[in-house]
């Protein structure tokens, strides 16, 4: 995650990026400070999904979800501005035009897994929220 010094083109990142292979299956969340996903119950998680609104000022989360097989993995959310229903997991040291997500449990290896996600973006404080959708996979190692 960047705060950029200079003004950045508009386009939306995630990472680990579409059709990524050998991704790592988890992370310690004690390699970080602050530490991310404070809910968390243990320090390692599945590895972080991360999506953020390069060029925009602000990005609101309205659904962020991570499948396997069809089926959703519960996961840990990490948004700065989150829709109705999101707000627990606002995360206050993200950027305004970030959010993140892991599994709560390691992911599993050699796996395919679906990332979906459903927002809005805005380019200023006073500018409207424009929706956007996402939704990309990448492979575990």
């Amino acid at each position: 995650m960047v705060w950029p010094r200079q003004r950045q083109p508009a386009r939306i990142v995630a990472y680990p990026a579409n059709g990524q292979a050998r991704v790592p299956t988890s992370f310690d969340r004690r390699m970080e400070v602050p530490r991310p996903f404070p809910r968390a119950t243990t320090a390692r998680v599945g590895y972080v999904v991360t999506l953020q609104a390069s060029g925009w000022q602000a990005m609101k989360v309205a659904s962020m979800t991570l499948s396997r097989h069809g089926g959703r993995v519960p996961v840990y959310l990490g948004v700065r501005y989150a829709g109705p229903g999101l707000e627990p997991w606002v995360d206050h040291n993200l950027p305004g035009n970030a959010a993140m997500l892991a599994a709560k449990a390691p992911l599993q290896a050699r796996t395919r897994y679906q990332v979906a996600v459903r927002g809005h973006v805005r380019a200023s404080p006073t500018a409207p929220w424009r929706p956007f959708w996402r939704s990309w996979s990448f492979t575990t190692a």
